[in-house]
């Protein structure tokens, strides 16, 4: 504005000059034409007063339609102008060409002020005028500003109303007799409630001292008084930094100049222009959960899974609030009443989403419910909605098969003998909480001393393609097997379940000595 300030002035000293000098017709100079002595100064003067209130009514109307046409582009961008987050703003070239649009679009609805014409933001020649978006996510409110106090113990600054503040910027001075003392800073909430302190430790007297500490809680007063007997605050100066405060800044100038004519005079400006779009939002953080789900090991989103399986839980934490979070909060996921993962986010910006994982193995059959969750139950950060923290959903885990063997299970239809076939048994059952339905395979031989195949071995094939229920049992048989020699002999049985199927492993396999005479 200074600049369109100085532009008018200049051009107000240029035809007052003529004017004095005694010229009586000024249209050389781009001014009004009325002859000359006081009556041409007085009409000149009257008139180019008129011109110049309506340029700045025109710079006035042109500001009020940038402010409408970026609330519209941004309504259009999905927020809420009613609680505008101005933090949330993304200024891309996207953003602030839809907001040249919508001006240009007022402007040809409007197309003059006062009967002068109002100047393009895209001309029909491909002129384009300039605007810039600058997001400032946090304001600062300044208290004390160097003011002097004399003898006060305690000086006490309040906010008209409650702002979560982020950090505080402090300066005090210690006035008194005693040499050193310590200065307390401190803001509380509407309640009363302490939200933050700092402390100025041996401070000399008439020293400043200036400190910056975080807050991230609710202020609405702030105090510094001193703790020596025979002191008091000089000085207190108390910054407060508050997304509260927060504005998008618009600011440019139209594609054409700013144009006012009358009477043979015409007048300009840049006109240049500049609004803020202010946060109206609650300006606190808030943290949740926007979802948890399970998946298998193939990355598919499943409600159900046998126990013994390994899944993955997937919950993504969120701060859809309008300010960010530096302190550190409590994240858990639990399943089936555990906790499988307990860690914290650090920092949480704006608008932030974070996705965690963790590995889960259910145990055994039956809904367990799986959540994830966000400040629980530290509630170390002050929230605009204390309520949404927690996500959770009921999964189904149902039984699995358990193929087991032992030595005992190994059994000869008749007591081996040298020269003589006979046959080898091996009984797998099943001990879990679900049928057994096949995708596994076995293998089952008699081997020599040597290592030699006895005459019978089987690979593959068998329990693999049987349903075996639960408690029950499942007989392989191998004929044929021949002992040709006296000596000592191993029977050997195995079953190998695939990866999603039966839930132990380290009883599936056994190994029978015997000795044949």
């Amino acid at each position: 504005m200074g600049a369109i300030k100085n532009v008018r002035a200049q051009i107000e000293i240029v035809g007052l000059a003529l004017l004095v000098a005694g010229v009586t017709t000024i249209a050389s100079a781009g001014l009004l034409s009325v002859g000359g002595g006081a009556q041409a100064r007085a009409e000149f003067t009257k008139n180019f007063l008129l011109m110049e209130n309506t340029l700045e009514g025109m710079e006035l109307f042109y500001n009020d339609m940038i402010e409408i046409a970026t609330h519209k582009a941004l309504e259009e961008q999905g927020h809420d102008m009613e609680n505008f987050c101005a933090a949330a703003v993304q200024p891309t070239d996207s953003l602030k060409n839809l907001v040249i649009d919508k001006a240009e679009n007022l402007v040809s609805q409007y197309v003059t002020y006062k009967g002068q014409n109002l100047p393009h933001m895209r001309t029909i020649d491909g002129k384009v005028g300039t605007l810039d978006l600058k997001v400032v996510d946090e304001g600062t409110w300044t208290k004390g500003d160097e003011k002097i106090y004399w003898f006060e113990d305690e000086v006490v600054y309040e906010y008209p109303k409650e702002y979560y503040v982020t950090e505080i910027n402090t300066n005090v001075t210690l006035g008194g007799e005693v040499f050193r003392t310590d200065v307390i800073a401190e803001a509380f909430d509407l309640a009363g409630k302490k939200s933050c302190e700092y402390t100025f430790r041996d401070i000399p007297v008439h020293d400043k001292r200036t400190a910056t500490f975080s807050c991230e809680g609710m202020v609405k007063k702030i105090k510094a008084h001193d703790t020596g007997w025979v002191n008091w605050v000089d000085l207190f100066e108390a910054a407060i930094k508050t997304p509260g405060l927060g504005y998008l800044e618009v600011n440019g100038k139209p594609a054409e100049k700013m144009e006012v004519q009358g009477g043979g005079t015409k007048i300009s400006s840049s006109g240049a222009f500049s609004t803020q779009i202010k946060t109206t939002a609650d300006a606190r953080p808030d943290l949740t959960v926007n979802f948890v789900r399970v998946k298998d090991s193939s990355g598919n989103i499943i409600t159900s899974v046998e126990a013994k399986q390994a899944v993955t839980i997937e919950a993504e934490f969120a701060n859809l609030g309008c300010a960010k979070v530096n302190k550190n909060s409590k994240v858990r996921i639990n399943a089936a009443g555990s906790n499988i993962l307990d860690t914290t986010t650090g920092s949480f910006g704006y608008t932030e989403k974070r996705i965690i994982t963790a590995t889960w193995t259910p145990q055994e059959a039956g809904t367990p419910l799986v959540s994830a969750s966000i400040d629980i139950p530290d509630n170390v950060v002050t929230e605009s909605n204390e309520g949404n923290n927690q996500k959770s959903l009921s999964f189904t885990v149902s039984g699995a098969p358990d193929l087991r063997i032992t030595a005992s299970d190994l059994k000869f239809n008749a007591t081996p003998t040298v020269g003589k076939h006979f046959s080898l048994i091996a009984t797998f059952r099943n001990a879990g909480t679900s049928s057994q339905l096949g995708g596994g395979s076995t293998s089952i031989h008699v081997k020599n001393s040597s290592g030699a195949y006895a005459g019978c071995f089987s690979f593959g094939g068998g329990v693999s393609g049987q349903t075996i229920g639960i408690g029950s049992t499942y007989d392989l048989k191998i004929n044929n097997c021949k002992a040709n020699n006296a000596g000592t002999y191993t029977a050997y049985a195995k079953f190998v379940p695939n990866s999603e199927r039966s839930t132990t492993r380290s009883d599936n396999e056994v190994t029978k000595t015997f000795t044949v005479s």
